[in-house]
């Protein structure tokens, strides 16, 4: 390290950081698993849903975006109607008209829409609120801002328990 001082002008600071090394197998990354796979974002922030799309669309997976619950719905019996539904839906917790609890209980009462493992977002991280999310139904909880690497664990999280459930 090396310091440097000038009157009336400041003090200058030098040093040298080595690099971290990072271990390989810690790092998350993308499995074949979810390429080609369909993810429904409901949020009623565009900003919001364009990163999550972004995301996404860097996995290989295909991202649509929705408004509002009503959008949601209507996005997931036009897939399900063309026989290409979601394999997953993304849901926000704060939407104006119907929140993201209130979308979940749409999507289960709804018999043009096949199950679908849901994950709740939320800006608010409250206490108890995770536990709420998981006896309501939801496979994950996230809070934003979203971490790119959480969300492609969780998405990897619930795919590896889809194929355990389809190979039981």
């Amino acid at each position: 390290m090396a310091i440097q001082t000038n009157p009336n002008a400041g003090t200058l600071l030098r040093f040298r950081l080595p690099p971290r090394l990072v271990d390989r197998g810690q790092l998350v990354r993308p499995d074949g698993r979810l390429h080609g796979l369909r993810v429904l974002v409901v949020d009623d922030n565009a900003a919001h849903r364009d990163i999550l799309r972004r995301y996404l669309s860097h996995w290989g997976v295909s991202g649509r975006g929705a408004a509002s619950a009503d959008e949601a719905l209507a996005f997931l019996r036009e897939a399900q109607a063309l026989g290409q539904p979601f394999h997953l839906a993304i849901l926000d917790l704060a939407m104006p008209e119907a929140d993201g609890f209130d979308l979940a209980d749409a999507i289960e009462r709804d018999p043009d829409i096949l199950p679908l493992p849901l994950v709740l977002l939320t800006a608010f991280d409250q206490q108890g609120q995770a536990r709420e999310a998981r006896a309501r139904g939801f496979g994950a909880y996230l809070t934003k801002p979203v971490k790119h690497l959480d969300l492609l664990a969780t998405l990897q999280a619930l795919t590896a328990r889809d194929d355990e459930d389809d190979s039981a």
